[in-house]
């Protein structure tokens, strides 16, 4: 692999954490975001992020059902 790409992986890889860390935090619209840029990018989703892609998906949609 050569430095950039390396840099690449890392920088993806970094991403993923600060969208489990937003959901952890009970921000999924900002969970969605950060998987969005992963894709902006050019990057498929892990199979374990579009799972959870659904997951936060539906848990945005529940929160703001329940808010209006």
């Amino acid at each position: 692999m050569t430095p950039d790409q390396t840099k690449h992986r890392t920088a993806v890889e970094r991403t993923l954490q600060w969208a489990d860390e937003a959901a952890a935090r009970g921000d999924h619209g900002d969970a969605l975001a950060w998987l969005d840029t992963v894709e902006a990018i050019g990057d498929a989703l892990p199979a374990q992020y579009r799972v959870k892609r659904g997951e936060w998906l539906a848990s945005l949609q529940s929160s703001q059902a329940q808010a209006a």
